[in-house]
């Protein structure tokens, strides 16, 4: 019978890995993003095609954004982003070996 490993245990072991550690940190990043766009998109009561309009990008475009399947996402968009919902955009550098949420 296997030992059942919990998420957290496995997680952590894996983090160990320069590479993986890497990887993850960059979907989590692209991931808060992508959350981050959808819930203020729906705090405004806007669909994708009403935020897209305002940014001048196509409704396509924003559901990539929402659902984290892009490339990459220039700086240049995450401030016109945050200028449409009137926020403002902050970057931080955080201590990877210290920060995992």
């Amino acid at each position: 019978m296997k030992k059942l490993i919990s998420f957290d245990a496995e997680l952590n072991k894996k983090l160990k890995n320069k590479r993986f550690r890497k990887m993850y940190e960059q979907e989590k990043a692209l991931a808060k993003i992508a959350v981050a766009i959808e819930q203020l998109r729906k705090k405004q009561g806007w669909s994708q095609k009403d935020l897209a309009a305002r940014l001048h990008t196509t409704q396509q475009t924003v559901s990539k954004w929402e659902m984290n399947s892009y490339e990459n996402i220039e700086i240049k968009t995450l401030e016109k982003i945050a200028s449409v919902f009137k926020r403002a955009l902050r970057i931080e550098f955080v201590d990877v070996s210290k920060h995992r949420d």
